[in-house]
């Protein structure tokens, strides 16, 4: 397993803050040495004054049971002001699509969920994604902030199919 800490201002110069704790399954050669797997990208709740602990590494190890890479994001809380905490989590998902093929993640299967103030950020990231504040966070196309396919009325969307 990669367990590591990234400061996502070392990555991208356009964010100031956040921390993401990498929980990334090794590959076997026993069953498959490229097999690619979903990730996760899990926000804490904590009222933006705390990343709560208790909504973090627990449900990263229960995603990596069900066969995901999992990815906790400490996103700035106190002094960090709109739009920061949203930049945190954009620049997290092209971290993401940027390391897929090392990290071996399909790039098409990256969900965000949080709980609370995360789950708060993590919606408002699915409606405020173009803003240009956001997208400029990483400096490639915005799609890959945000690459979603829109069903055709009435079928429901499938977020994430694990094979």
């Amino acid at each position: 397993m990669i367990n590591t800490n990234i400061e996502l201002k070392d990555v991208f110069s356009a964010v100031t803050g956040g921390v993401v704790t990498t929980y990334i399954l090794d590959s076997s050669h026993e069953v498959d040495a490229n097999r690619k797997r979903p990730a996760v990208i899990i926000c804490p709740g904590g009222a933006y004054r705390l990343c709560s602990e208790r909504e973090a590494e627990c449900f990263a190890v229960r995603f990596m049971a069900m066969g995901y890479h999992a990815f906790v994001l400490n996103y700035r809380v106190d002094e960090a002001r709109f739009p920061e905490q949203f930049k945190e989590v954009a620049a997290t998902i092209a971290l993401l699509r940027d390391k897929a093929d090392e990290w071996h993640i399909e790039s098409d299967k990256i969900a965000v969920m949080g709980f609370s103030a995360g789950g708060h950020l993590c919606t408002s990231l699915g409606v405020l994604w173009h803003m240009q504040e956001i997208y400029d966070t990483v400096p490639t196309n915005p799609n890959i902030i945000f690459e979603m396919k829109l069903p055709t009325a009435p079928h429901q969307p499938k977020l994430l199919q694990i094979k």
